[in-house]
């Protein structure tokens, strides 16, 4: 209905600048209106003076001479709830708002008695994908009203051991009061982390790190629990309209009355422990891991003794060896990873990780063995030829000696 008036009014003026001045002066109005509309769109309300911007779900607040004066807002389906009196009737509640013919486009009043309020904001975000967004304090004329996610640290937090951990855990909170936030409380962020932080703290107390970071939601709700008050409530949906509320007096029932701000999820989204024991886990995983090594090694170099002395035949086709991961990556490098020219062991691919020294002292002696086989029997026989001839000569002298003697 207001656009149908506004339109009516244009078109009557139009006919009036006509007919006192004619087509000309429709000219020079509808460019000087152009003018107009750019100057204020562009350059005023840009600037906060006189007209200003408000997105989709947020809201700002109007000054009088440096005092709150009013709260323009701009999310469909929310209004305020001006039936209530004071600071409560900027309380947002469900409700179909006004419809304005220029959108988000507001007049403030006459510059510089009224103005935008402009607070310092900072918050640590965590994006889709979830890393980590550092937002430092700048000047913000607006507050979002939507639901947003905003990150907490908490250092030298411990378990039910007193060991020291790191907790980063992440809240989604909706603004309910724009005055409250703005007006009621220094930094509402930083109160609502102040006051949440120790109930953190106190749910990691209970267990152990192992079983923390395996049941990281767990707590989550465990906490938002505690806060609320009432040991089977929920988590909400960001979209739930009819919720239950806390409990009176509770934490998240006096960050709504107080600050003005509904705590609707708590997520935990990391528990590290301290350096020092990252260390010790490291050294812990490194000692295992070589004592798997020499392990390996050992049997590796038992393979190697049993090899020279009974054969590699007889050796591969044993059922029983004792590291079925040495034999299986024994065979697979013997019969695909090799290539023997002439008895002698040429080329060796791959491995199985330290089990290549092992089985690379296995195949050499094996090929040494190959090689020196028909040189260790002759020289066998030649000592074997020396050493008769050398008994045959004996006896002879023995016989020669015994004739001497009987003549």
């Amino acid at each position: 209905m207001k656009k149908f008036f506004l339109i009516l009014s244009v078109l009557i003026f139009h006919l009036w600048v006509f007919a006192c001045f004619g087509a000309l002066g429709i000219i020079v109005l509808d460019v000087a209106l152009a003018g107009l509309f750019l100057f204020v769109y562009f350059i005023l309300a840009s600037s906060n003076i006189f007209f200003t911007f408000v997105k989709e779900g947020t809201t700002k607040a109007i000054m009088k001479a440096g005092e709150s004066d009013k709260f323009i807002m701009r999310w469909k389906g929310h209004i305020f709830d001006f039936e209530k009196k004071g600071i409560e009737r900027w309380n947002i509640i469900r409700g179909t708002p006004k419809e304005r013919i220029f959108g988000g486009l507001f007049f403030i009043g006459f510059w510089p008695i009224y103005t935008i309020y402009k607070h310092k904001f900072q918050w640590t975000g965590v994006k889709e994908d979830g890393t980590i967004e550092h937002h430092p304090e700048e000047d913000k004329d607006s507050v979002m009203l939507l639901d947003d996610i905003y990150l907490a640290i908490i250092n030298k937090a411990e378990d039910k051991n007193l060991l020291p951990l790191t907790v980063a855990y992440i809240m989604t909170i909706r603004v309910k009061n724009p005055y409250k936030i703005l007006f009621a409380v220094e930094k509402w962020l930083e109160t609502i982390i102040n006051q949440t932080s120790p109930t953190v703290r106190d749910s990691l107390t209970s267990d152990v790190y192992q079983n923390l970071i395996a049941n990281k939601m767990a707590i989550g709700t465990k906490v938002y629990n505690l806060m609320s008050g009432k040991d089977e409530k929920p988590h909400r949906d960001a979209e739930e309209v009819e919720v239950e509320e806390p409990a009176k007096g509770s934490l998240i029932d006096v960050f709504q009355r107080r600050y003005g701000v509904d705590l609707r999820k708590i997520q935990i989204k990391e528990i590290d422990p301290s350096d020092e024991y990252r260390d010790i886990t490291l050294l812990k995983y490194t000692a295992e891991q070589e004592k798997k090594e020499r392990k390996v090694n050992a049997e590796a170099d038992k393979i190697y003794l049993k090899a020279v002395s009974s054969g590699i035949g007889e050796l591969l086709k044993e059922k029983d060896a004792s590291n079925q991961e040495i034999k299986d990556a024994f065979l697979e490098m013997y019969s695909q990873q090799m290539s023997i020219n002439g008895n002698a062991l040429t080329h060796i691919k791959g491995g199985k990780g330290n089990l290549e020294d092992g089985l690379m002292k296995v195949f050499s002696a094996f090929n040494v063995v190959g090689r020196k086989t028909d040189e260790q029997e002759k020289e066998k026989a030649k000592i074997e030829k020396v050493e008769e001839k050398q008994r045959k000569e004996k006896k002879m002298t023995e016989e020669e000696m015994e004739k001497f003697f009987l003549q």
